[in-house]
């Protein structure tokens, strides 16, 4: 490739890189517990996934996004890192660790409605 070319190639990779999710962004729909069946597998974002995170999927808000997370039945929040693509069921919004679902609800819940707000 020739030097120009590359050049291109950096600045749209770096333009990519770049997006950021609008602080105060915010969705309103169901979280869900990610099953434990996907403890140890890779994220998204290339990292191993832990239930002992606090992070999260999201259909489209960047990795690295932090989000509060609050439980519209209850009022309790968390905050809760993007670091994985999902879910991809109905009006799931989010699809939290063990750890960060378990700070707002029960497991045994299934699915909470929630509000989700980036925080940064």
């Amino acid at each position: 490739m020739k030097l120009i070319e590359l050049s291109w190639v950096w600045a749209l990779l770096l333009l990519g890189c770049s997006h950021q999710a609008p602080i105060g962004y915010s969705q309103q729909g169901q979280a869900l517990a990610y099953d434990n069946l996907w403890q140890s597998w890779e994220t998204a974002n290339g990292e191993i996934f832990n239930q002992g995170s606090l992070t999260a999927a999201h259909k489209t808000l960047p990795f690295g996004t932090l989000v509060k997370v609050t439980n519209l039945d209850s009022g309790t929040s968390v905050i809760v890192r993007i670091n994985d693509r999902g879910p991809f069921d109905g009006g799931q919004v989010i699809m939290m660790s063990l750890k960060a679902y378990g700070e707002i609800a029960s497991a045994k819940n299934g699915e909470t409605p929630v509000r989700i707000e980036v925080v940064r």
